[in-house]
């Protein structure tokens, strides 16, 4: 709002922008979530087991709690004036978000202030925002207010502490400064409705009295056992250091009177006094806490507020109760909120360290703020159970959980910051790798391949029982597969739906590269051999099922059979049947749009048909098998080693063959039909990506290949406000600039407005550019970056990234930015860390994160020396081999401490590398110090 001088008095003209639709929200991994934004309100009241964050149908509709339903109210008293603000930002005192029943509000339903009855209870001017996850930073802006008030929110995040970064609790840090030069009163009161009047139930109020603090919690009684609040409590506390409490324990929402007369007492005395400390109520009610203090000329206070929530009837859509990890730890909400006032210096501390370490950097501020926006989806879009099975949504509250080809790019910022939780959903994904004995998956994937459908046929038509007999039929199935080798086993599924023992599909073979990558992986950073070694035989079974069922020519290459695309099924001859003619539309569409009888070649862009050997799966397809070579040395696997270096060989000379066209890899190509789609994919490199940043291994093509392609996608793929998106055709129109198309590959598929080729994805922008900057392409990274950002921002949805459904999983891999920046690579198998910042590199300062421990890392280098400095916040490391830039060939001495204490260690210049070994395994608790001086 702007503010005009006429004639002595202001005019005002209001000049509006945009909603602003996202937020930080505020809730533990996998304790649901309540979210800030930046009109000072709490939105998406989803810590109940509701709305789209809960796993059984029937809990995702309901809504117990609305944007208004938590508030926060300061009271300022100096010399003979009182004022008294609501903390957020809203002009006008009709404040329901449902703007169709504005006329009908009554003044009570604003809890009691308007510009006719009570105009001095009115909401602050203006609110500051900023959204730095996971904290949410907010100034109250009001020009009758003679304090100044900001708050900080957030939840416990601490890398490396998973237990305490999964409470369920929401902290308000509110800091209060008086500006003036003489005492003030302060008061700071918070309230809450009863969110167990929407079941409806009875409220139980009861109140808690601490040394510095009043916690106040909320029971539900009558409420069914099947209900997902049932058992559960709600507790909204306040707290600090020479503070005066009070409390009310509820006031009738629908009392006009009763609530007019609360504020009347709040406005006199700045607190609430209640005769008991226990009470019941029917109907909606509203409980509140406040604190209250003196300040000083010019004394800042800090008063802090916790909203925390136990709610333990978390079902999953099978109707199992799966509950919360946080079952472990706590008994009720007020347990919950106890822990918070007993260990609030460590918690707010090692938060603020690593919220304060990520910022405080030499990288630039919009690029920090992008890289950690998707810190959200980890709070946000996270279930973590009572047995502590772990999983994230695919989008907020879409699809399912653990998504395998979704995880295999945002599950490398788990690994970094929680890899307890990470390596609890890899060791329980490869439980769910397809078998003989999980029905009826294995029947169906089974007879997908035509050789198998038309044997079992045969059998049937000899012996009709076998139809009507299951175990006739199983054993019948098995008799096909032994006959035919084409045996479906160790397929990897695509993700949990709505309970973690129930997988959707196998239809994917690109999960099988992709879990095998992210395996070993996770056994490299983690230097978990054993892991490796447990995993072994899942990981040799996804690959030899590739071979068996998805290389029909012994190609050694990962072949995709039709129908290769969900919109194959959709843009079949099924278009030519008639609306009403439903039964013969689904057989037609699954029969007619491709040689095999039910889809199994589906892959991540599940609407973009590739048929045959194609460049996304044939790179990821490569990387699996060299990766595997390696691993098998690890393990000690000679035999296969050797089997599979033969084949990778093999398959690496035939992809190339197939697809290169001397600038990039071809979309793909179909040796059987002969039909060559000339696209240009973002994801062609996706394979390579993850074995040059995330294992270390080498190049599966020369790297001049690797550029040129890279280049070919920013040349072709990069459209400037629309980013980066996943396709493009070099030389023809789009569908966003003319309209649907035919697909240039004659397939009779449709080029559509909207469709996968022609959008961009977050993830893949954020993996493309990432692997940009390992390369040195850091211009063109930063332009795709940078519209990112700007694409986000401007639509007012910075920290919720869609793509199939809100805060969608695959974006996380903004922290693989953050590594390639800093050039972080860790083998925790040899104890090996490289750090090597690819901008600012003569003076680089970042956050690092190691598997759990996590720290600032320096890089200075004037003249003819160069100091590197890694000092951990928190975790420790084992190194024996440090791997940093080289500015020069000739080293007039290295020093090195560890933890302080000097080692001897011998170097080597390896290309632009220096390597430093230690001589021996070090483990680092504190830092690592480096100086190295040149001739």
């Amino acid at each position: 709002m702007m503010c005009t001088v006429v004639g002595g008095v202001e005019s005002v003209r209001i000049r509006s922008s945009y909603y602003v639709s996202s937020g930080i929200p505020l809730g533990g991994i996998g304790c649901g979530t309540v979210e800030i934004r930046a009109d000072g309100r709490f939105y998406e009241w989803h810590i109940f087991n509701n709305g789209r964050w809960a796993l059984r149908g029937e809990d995702r509709d309901k809504e117990f709690m609305k944007p208004t339903d938590l508030y926060f109210v300061a009271r300022v008293r100096y010399g003979g004036r009182v004022i008294v603000r609501f903390l957020q930002a809203a002009r006008g005192y009709r404040q329901l978000e449902d703007d169709e029943r504005a006329h009908l509000v009554m003044p009570w339903e604003t809890r009691g202030g308007d510009p006719y009855t009570m105009p001095w209870l009115r909401s602050v001017d203006s609110i500051e925002f900023d959204g730095e996850p996971p904290f949410a930073f907010l100034k109250y802006i009001d020009e009758d207010l003679p304090v100044d008030i900001a708050l900080e929110a957030f939840t416990p995040f601490i890398p490396g502490d998973s237990k305490n970064s999964s409470i369920p609790v929401a902290i308000l840090v509110f800091r209060v400064r008086n500006k003036l030069d003489k005492d003030i009163e302060f008061s700071l009161l918070a309230g809450i409705k009863s969110p167990f009047s929407a079941v409806p139930a009875k409220t139980r109020v009861e109140a808690s009295q601490y040394s510095n603090g009043i916690v106040i919690t909320l029971t539900g009684d009558g409420i069914p056992e099947k209900h997902p609040m049932f058992r559960g409590s709600i507790s909204l506390g306040i707290f600090g250091d020479g503070l005066e409490t009070g409390y009310r324990l509820g006031q009738q929402y629908n009392d006009v009177h009763g609530f007019r007369r609360l504020w009347v007492e709040y406005r006199a005395s700045g607190i609430l006094r209640d005769a008991k400390s226990f009470d019941e109520f029917e109907g909606v009610v509203h409980s509140f806490v406040v604190g209250k203090k003196v300040l000083r000329g010019g004394e800042e206070a800090k008063i802090i507020a916790v909203l925390a929530w136990y709610f333990p009837n978390l079902f999953d859509d099978l109707g199992n109760l799966i509950g919360h990890y946080y079952e472990n730890f706590f008994k009720s909400s007020r347990d919950a909120a106890e822990h918070v006032i007993k260990n609030f210096g460590y918690l707010y501390t090692y938060t603020k360290k690593f919220h304060d370490t990520l910022y405080n950097t030499s990288i630039d501020r919009w690029l920090v703020d992008l890289i950690a926006s998707q810190l959200t989806t980890l709070q946000k879009s996270t279930i973590y159970t009572r047995d502590g099975l772990f999983g994230v949504w695919e989008g907020y509250g879409c699809c399912g959980l653990n998504t395998t080809d979704v995880a295999f790019y945002g599950s490398i910022m788990i690994l970094q910051l929680f890899p307890d939780l990470e390596k609890k959903w890899i060791e329980y994904h490869a439980q769910w790798q397809l078998k003989p004995d999980l029905w009826p998956y294995y029947e169906a994937f089974a007879l997908a391949l035509p050789e198998n459908a038309m044997k079992l046929k045969e059998m049937i038509w000899k012996d009709p029982s076998i139809a009507a007999d299951l175990n006739k039929f199983r054993e019948a199935v098995r008799g096909v597969v032994k006959a035919t080798g084409r045996d479906p086993t160790g397929r990897v599924m695509h993700f949990f739906i709505g309970s973690f023992r129930r997988p959707d599909t196998y239809d994917r073979p690109d999960m099988n590269p992709e879990y095998v990558l992210m395996a070993i992986r996770d056994a490299v950073w983690l230097g978990d051999k054993e892991l490796l070694a447990k995993l072994w035989g899942s990981l040799k079974e996804a690959i030899e099922v590739i071979l068996r069922t998805h290389d029909p020519l012994g190609d050694k290459l990962l072949y995709h059979y039709t129908p290769a695309g969900y919109e194959a099924i959709w843009q079949s001859i099924v278009r030519f049947v008639p609306q009403h003619q439903e039964l013969y539309r689904q057989i037609l569409a699954v029969l007619g749009a491709g040689y095999t009888f039910f889809p199994i070649s589906v892959q991540t862009f599940d609407t973009w048909s590739m048929i045959g050997v194609t460049s996304f799966t044939g790179v990821l397809w490569l990387s699996a098998l060299k990766a595997m070579v390696e691993a098998a040395s690890i393990v000690g696997d000679t035999e296969y080693r050797e089997r599979l270096a033969r084949i990778y060989e093999e398959a690496r000379e035939k992809l190339l063959k197939y697809l290169w066209n001397g600038e990039y890899l071809d979309l793909w190509y179909d040796p059987v039909s002969g039909k060559r789609d000339r696209g240009c994919s973002s994801s062609q490199l996706d394979g390579q990506m993850f074995l040059s940043l995330e294992l270390d291994m080498g190049y599966v093509m020369d790297r001049e290949k690797v550029l040129s392609i890279l280049r070919a996608i920013h040349r072709y793929n990069f459209k400037g406000e629309e980013g980066l998106i996943n396709g493009s055709y070099p030389g023809m129109s789009r569908p966003a600039e003319a309209g649907d198309m035919p697909l240039p590959n004659e397939t009779g598929l449709i080029y559509t407005i909207g469709s996968q080729i022609d959008t961009p994805w977050t993830g893949i922008e954020f993996e493309v550019a990432a692997h940009m900057i390992y390369e040195g392409m850091v211009k063109e990274a930063m332009d795709i970056l940078k519209a990112v950002h700007e694409r986000h921002a401007r639509y007012g949805h910075y920290w919720n990234h869609i793509e199939c459904g809100d805060h969608y999983y695959r974006a996380m891999d903004s922290w693989l930015v953050l590594m390639a920046i800093e050039n972080l690579f860790y083998n925790g198998l040899e104890a090996r860390l490289r750090f090597a910042p690819k901008i600012n590199k003569e003076m680089f300062r970042g956050l690092i994160t190691v598997t759990g421990a996590w720290g600032v890392a320096e890089q200075v280098v004037q003249g003819n020396e160069q100091r590197v400095s890694i000092k951990l916040e928190k975790g420790e490391l084992n190194v024996r081999v440090i791997e940093v830039e080289a500015f020069g060939k000739d080293v007039k001495s290295l020093e090195v401490y560890i933890d302080g204490t000097k080692v001897n260690a011998k170097y080597s210049i390896v290309g632009n590398f220096m390597r430093i070994d230690l001589g021996s395994q070090q483990k680092v608790s504190k830092g690592i110090e480096i100086r190295i001086v040149y001739t």
